[in-house]
Parts: structure tokens; C-alpha cells; sequence
């Protein structure tokens, strides 16, 4: 079919239940012309959508031209929708699975992203259809779990934005909180295709992104990794101006890391490949994308994600495994396959044991142990104690030229501009207290400034605040910069950042020292010290760079670890308040944080809607894993009843994994989260009809 039809006479009944229409040959052929005209709308809506992400991450999207863009793309989107709905839907699939967190490759203004006008547009195609459906009295219309994801995608949002308005959260942290539970409404466009017996087609386009995005992850791993192209350049495009979320860039140890919120449709990918191994186990091209889905969840460097992972394809594999070859196969030549990487890798200077298990292993590290004072003040002996962003045009030495007091300082060379380019050391401090910080500066040879015109920074996470004191020119000999700060209510630990702009600088005698009680209206003071507001999100994605060498092992993730743990003690003393019904979406926890999302996704949930919201927001996944194991006790029992084999594992894996990897990542209540798991209906719906058939 090449769209979806209003009328859809005559039709014969399917093991779905669906009404599906039966094509007699010629019939309803479609005339040349519209078959032109659909793919022209179809070839321009696609170009218009490149050009404005293109647009979008080279950071050039305003002006007339990209405005008139955003508006034709409108127009194509919406014709396209109304000529070709199955074409429409597979594009605002491919967006959202190769679009991150955000969907914004445009902005129309408003909250309104290019994301959510696609999918808002063939929602309500999909209404239409429905609509017209029901007045030709076809059934079944929304399935068993229409109705269902419908009522949430209504009642969350309609209960708990006007309640965080009520109570004071602000509109626009309200809205934006609760929005995203309407993507549970993405059901009418699944049931709208399974209607017209298009349920087989929707599960390989979701296949077909999945397999897409991680062939994109692994062309960026292989360009950044042999520095054919900058790994900041990317996170620039990715995570600054196209807004997709988690992080990317070198750890502190130097680790590379390239992990957005597309990195969930890895962890898809993998279930729904390991699935189609399972039945065609000598598909040396399967094998090959389950490589290459492997190497991105490696590169990651996330082990919440690696984690739901593993136990998302181990959930399948339990499920639908028939035989001792079967498990063999998907678990010997993995475990082969790792195995050599492990002992092959080194060969070229890459330990993937350390990379990896290290990571790992840090999963139950929980505190980093920072002291109180700046360890190696004037670099007299060493440099122990600091560490490097990972920059590779940045260079590091203790060098006599440098002193401006002892023997010795510390000389940076940089050869790239506006870098975010660095050394830091993290510090314990006391909490409520005024601290300050100073440092002796010599960048007679600087070219350009660094990112944000920076040269001595301290960030506190806990409080989402930058001090910065710029380094805009040269200084024509040492000048000494300092400045006064705050610590808050639930301080633990800061990081003092030493930045390197282009060319070269020195830096000595580096100290940090309290300096009194802070009172209650307590702020930054000092000779052109700048404040500035860090996200929450922003925040905590910075929180896992956080750690330094001197401790061995992963630091940044002991670092991460103490933070979610803070995070949670902190929403905990909130929800006891108010369990049942919480305090309403755009809650702010303010003795904790600025921002009003958290990554601990249940108990942000919890704060905000309380035990009712958490019950009704699980329902719909809950029920999903309880009738995909319904589905797949009989045919344990029943063998003749196979052909629904398969289903089963892939709903399990996927919402199960989904579920886990939510609890400590904001995936669960946006739209690449909401619609992964919404999607699943389109496996059950299938299934259960080839059993009651």
C-alpha cells in the first residue's frame, strides 16, 4: 500500500482482528501523476529536514532563508502526511530515532520543535482515519491498548500541569515537564497502521532506523577516534546545537565517550537483531550489525545503559531460546568475539579491559575522597593531583620558565581557539561557607581566548553555578587573578579549572581558602567575576567528567555515583511530604538544584505526581511484559503454535530494558522513550492474533 485509504471496501478478516484491505489486481492502481506528485512532496520534505539540521548544527539557523525552510517544510510535512501517511510516519520514526533527546534540526518558537510538530501532524492524521473508521463502523479501532495509552497521554498531563501551576511551579517548567506523556497518543498512529495490515512494514522501518543510527554512531566512533574529525566539533553539533542530549567528549582520564539520547536505540537495536539471529543465525550481515551495535554501546562509556543492555537481550534470549544449539550460538560467538577483542586491542594501544571494566567496576565506588586544599599549588614537584580535559592540541608541562615563585609552573600550549580547553582539580568544601580562590597568571603569548573567553573558573555542580574571571588578552607579565564565592546548603565538592587559550600560558601558585560563614544572600565578589547558571541536566552530564587521575580507576564515575546518590536523599526528603498525589510537574527541588528534571526518573516522578502518577505511568509498560509472558507461556506448552515465537522476547527485552536503563537516565517521559515503548504494540497486536488464529 502506498498510503493509508479512508475507504477500505471490501475487506476480510486477519488473525489481528484488524480489517485489512483486499486489492484486486488493477484495482485503485495509482495514476502517474500522483505517484510522482507523492514522491516529489516525499523527496522535498526529506531534503527540507537535512538542510535544517545541517543549518541547525552548523549553528547558522536564523535569518529569511532558514525561516522560509522551516515553513516549506511545514507545508511538505503536512501535504506529504495527507498524500502518504505511511511515508510521513516513516520519516518522523527515522527523526526520532537519529534525533536525540530534543528532535530540534528546527524550532518553530514556543516549545514547538520540529519533533513535535511531525508527530502532533500524523497524530491527527491518524485521528482523522480513525474518526472515518468509526463512521464506517470498522472495528476493532485502538485495539487492546488504544484506549489505554490514550487515557494517559490525557489524564498525566491534565491532572498534573495545572497542579504544578496551583502550586506555584511556573508555567513554563509545568508545561515542559508534563508535555512529553502526551507522546503516549503515538498509539493512533500504530493502530491506524496495523488497521490497514501495514504492522509487518512498521516493525522493519523501526528495524531499519535502529540499524541506521548505529551505522551513523559507528561512522562518527571510527571519524573522531583516528582524528579525522574533532570529537569537540561533534559535541558542539550534537549536544550544543541540535540539543540530543548526554555526552560527548574525553574523560579525565582520557577515555573517549560519544553517547547522546539516540544511545537507547543501540540497546534497541541490539534486542531486535538478536532477535532476527535467533532465526537466521547464518546471516553474516545481521552478525556484522550486531558488531557494530556492539562497538557503539561500548563507546558509550555509560554502565547504566551497558547494563539494561545486557539484561535486555539476556531477558529475550531466556525467552526465546528452543535449543541447546540456539544458545550456543548466541552466546559462544559473542564471548569468542570479545574475547579476541580483548586480547587484539592492545596491539594498537587500547586497553579494552581497562576501558571497559574499569567503568564498570566503578558502578559501587561511591564517594571520590577529594581533599580540602589544592594539591600542588605551584607545581614545585609534580603536577599529581591535576587533570586534562583530553584535548589532543592541548599540552601539559611543569616548566622553570613558568615560575613566577619556587623553581617551577605550569606551561599549557594550545593550538586550537575557543576550546574548552583545560586543567582542573577537584576540592571537598564545607557547606554555607564564603570561599576564595586565587591564581597567578602569565599569557603574554596568548592568540585567542578560550571557550567563553575563560581563564580561572570554579564550578560548583550541586548549586548549577560557573565563577569565571575571563583571560581576553595578553597580560604583559603575571597578573593575579581571585575572587569570592559561596557554597550552598548540600555542597560536596567543586572543581577549579586552570583554562588554556590559544597559544601559550603559564599559571602558578594556585590556592583555595575559606574565609568565613556565608550568610543567606551570600554572592560572588570579585575584580570581573562572571556567574553563570549551568542546567540541571548540563550539571549532571558534567558531573561524570568530574574526576581526576590521582585516584586511579574511574573517579568520574565515583563522582557521578555520589552525586545520584545526593540527588536521591534530596527528592526522598520531598516526596515524604507529599506521597500520593506529589507537588505537580515543574517542581524544583531548590535546596538541591536550579533545574526541574532529574535523572533518577522515578523518584522525579514520584516528586512531581506522587504514587498515583508512578502507578498510572507503569501501567501501560507493566501490562505490556505481563501479555508478552502470557503470550509466550502457551507456546512453551503448545509447540505447534510457534509462529508467535519471537514477540514475546523482543516486548520483554525492550520495555524491560527500557524500564532499567530509566532509572537512573530522563528517558522514560520523552517522546524516544514514551514511543519505544508504545511502538512494542505493534509485536503484541500481531502475535496475539496469530494465536487466537
Amino acid at each position: 500500500m502506498n498510503e493509508i485509504r479512508a475507504i477500505q471496501e471490501p475487506v476480510t478478516s486477519t488473525s489481528t482482528g484488524y480489517a485489512v484491505e483486499r486489492t484486486e489486481l488493477g484495482a485503485r492502481r495509482e495514476s502517474t501523476g500522483r505517484a510522482a506528485l507523492r514522491h516529489a512532496v516525499l523527496a522535498l520534505t526529506i531534503a527540507c529536514l537535512v538542510a535544517l539540521a545541517l543549518l541547525n548544527a552548523a549553528g547558522d539557523a536564523s535569518g529569511s532563508a532558514p525561516a522560509a525552510l522551516r515553513a516549506l517544510f511545514a507545508v511538505a510535512f503536512v501535504a506529504l502526511t495527507i498524500l502518504d501517511f505511511r511515508a510521513s510516519v516513516g520519516i518522523a520514526i527515522f527523526e526520532l530515532v537519529l534525533g536525540g533527546a530534543g528532535g530540534r534540526f528546527t524550532d518553530y518558537g514556543g516549545g514547538l520543535t520540529g519533533r513535535i510538530f511531525m508527530d502532533g501532524v500524523v497524530i491527527v492524521r491518524a485521528l482523522g482515519l480513525t474518526i472515518a473508521d468509526w463512521r464506517r463502523g470498522r472495528s476493532p479501532l485502538l485495539g487492546r491498548y488504544g484506549a489505554h495509552a490514550l487515557a494517559l497521554a490525557i489524564l498525566i498531563p491534565a491532572i498534573w500541569i495545572p497542579l504544578g501551576l496551583l502550586d506555584g511551579n511556573g508555567r513554563h517548567n509545568a508545561v515542559a515537564d508534563g508535555n512529553g506523556f502526551l507522546f503516549f497518543a503515538f498509539v493512533l498512529v500504530i493502530v491506524t497502521l496495523l488497521r490497514a495490515g501495514e504492522g509487518a512494514w512498521f516493525r522493519r522501518l523501526f528495524f531499519a532506523a535502529c540499524a541506521v543510527n548505529a551505522i551513523a554512531y559507528f561512522a562518527l566512533i571510527v571519524l573522531t577516534a583516528s582524528g579525522a574529525v574533532d570529537l569537540h566539533s561533534v559535541r558542539e553539533w550534537l549536544n550544543v546545537r541540535l540539543q540530543m542530549g548526554g555526552v560527548i567528549g574525553y574523560m579525565p582520564n582520557g577515555d573517549f565517550r560519544l553517547f547522546t539520547a539516540g544511545s537507547l536505540f543501540v540497546q534497541v537495536g541490539l534486542v531486535l537483531t538478536a532477535q532476527r539471529l535467533l532465526v537466521r543465525p547464518r546471516s553474516l550481515g545481521l552478525w556484522l550489525l550486531g558488531l557494530i551495535l556492539t562497538v557503539d554501546l561500548i563507546a558509550t562509556y555509560t554502565r547504566g545503559l551497558w547494563l539494561s543492555t545486557v539484561v535486555s537481550v539476556l531477558l529475550l534470549l531466556a525467552l526465546e531460546v528452543r535449543s541447546t544449539r540456539q544458545l550456543g550460538l548466541a552466546l559462544g560467538i559473542p564471548v569468542a568475539a570479545g574475547a579476541l577483542a580483548l586480547a587484539v586491542t592492545p596491539l594498537w594501544g587500547f586497553s579494552l579491559y581497562g576501558y571497559v571494566f574499569d567503568r564498570a567496576a566503578s558502578i559501587t565506588t561511591t564517594s571520590a575522597k577529594f581533599v580540602g586544599r589544592v594539591t600542588n599549588p605551584g607545581f614545585e614537584t609534580s603536577t599529581r593531583g591535576w587533570g586534562v580535559n583530553g584535548l589532543r592540541s592541548l599540552h601539559v608541562r611543569r616548566a622553570a620558565a613558568a615560575a613566577r615563585s619556587g623553581t617551577h609552573g605550569l606551561q599549557l600550549s594550545n593550538s586550537v581557539p575557543h576550546q574548552d580547553a583545560y586543567v582542573f582539580q577537584n576540592l571537598a568544601v564545607k557547606r554555607r561557607t564564603d570561599y576564595e580562590v586565587s591564581a597567578w597568571v602569565n599569557a603574554r603569548a596568548l592568540r585567542q581566548p578560550a571557550a567563553g573567553e575563560r581563564g580561572l573558573l570554579v564550578w560548583d555542580a550541586s548549586a548549577g553555578r560557573l565563577y569565571t574571571v575571563p583571560l581576553t588578552h595578553d597580560t604583559r607579565g603575571w597578573k593575579h587573578l581571585s575572587f569570592r564565592f559561596p557554597t550552598r546548603a548540600h555542597n560536596g565538592d567543586i572543581q577549579i579549572r586552570l583554562y588554556a587559550p590559544e597559544g601559550r600560558v603559564f599559571w602558578d601558585e594556585v590556592r583555595l581558602g575559606a574565609r568565613g560563614p556565608a550568610g543567606a544572600g551570600a554572592r560572588a565578589a570579585g575584580s570581573g567575576v562572571r556567574v553563570n547558571s549551568v542546567s540541571e541536566s548540563s550539571a549532571t552530564q558534567t558531573m561524570a567528567l568530574a574526576g581526576t587521575g590521582e585516584h586511579g580507576g574511574d573517579a568520574a564515575g565515583a563522582a557521578s555515583n555520589s552525586y545520584k546518590i545526593a540527588e536521591a536523599k534530596a527528592l526522598w526528603r520531598y516526596i515524604k511530604a507529599r506521597p500520593i498525589y506529589g507537588f505537580g510537574f515543574g517542581k524544583v527541588a531548590t535546596d538541591f538544584s536550579k533545574g526541574y528534571s532529574y535523572e533518577l526518573s522515578y523518584l522525579d516522578l514520584m516528586l512531581k505526581a506522587g504514587i498515583i502518577g508512578l502507578l498510572l505511568f507503569l501501567s501501560f509498560p507493566l501490562r505490556l511484559i505481563f501479555d508478552a509472558l502470557r503470550l509466550r507461556l502457551p507456546v512453551r506448552a503448545s509447540p505447534d503454535r510457534a509462529p508467535a515465537l519471537g514477540a514475546a522476547g523482543v516486548v520483554v527485552g525492550v520495555v524491560g530494558g527500557i524500564l532499567l536503563a530509566g532509572a537512573t537516565n530522563p528517558y522514560l517521559f520523552a517522546a524516544f522513550g514514551l514511543v519505544s515503548i508504545v511502538a512494542m504494540v505493534a509485536w503484541l497486536e500481531e502475535a496475539a492474533g496469530r494465536m487466537r488464529g
